[in-house]
């Protein structure tokens, strides 16, 4: 159920919010995912989860980098302000993670 959620919520999204908010989502659910502030992670392959062409993820993560959200070098990202980083993405990730939390914690 809570992947169903995610899936339902992860379409309106793309349809809804602008890339560089998209782009804070996705960034913050794989950070909930990983065991580190530092993953792999390429252009392209982001470009590919985001459902749009590449220069788009390269503007997107170059502005949250400005930001001091993230480091981002070739093909290695760092979540660098995480509370920024929240603030950045649309709605939908609190949305996900409050669903999850729900169905998977029992919360």
């Amino acid at each position: 159920m809570a992947l169903l959620n995610q899936i339902a919520q992860n379409t309106s999204c793309n349809r809804l919010h602008e890339v560089q908010e998209r782009c804070a989502r996705w960034l913050l659910q794989t950070h909930d995912r990983v065991d580190s502030d530092e993953f792999p992670l390429t252009q392209e392959f982001l470009s590919q989860m985001l459902g749009v062409h590449r220069p788009s993820v390269s503007v997107a993560a170059a502005t949250l980098q400005r930001a001091g959200l993230i480091d981002y070098t070739r093909g290695n990202i760092r979540i660098a302000h995480r509370k920024g980083l929240e603030a950045a993405s649309c709605t939908c990730y609190r949305v996900i993670k409050r669903e999850y939390t729900r169905l998977v914690d029992g919360e």
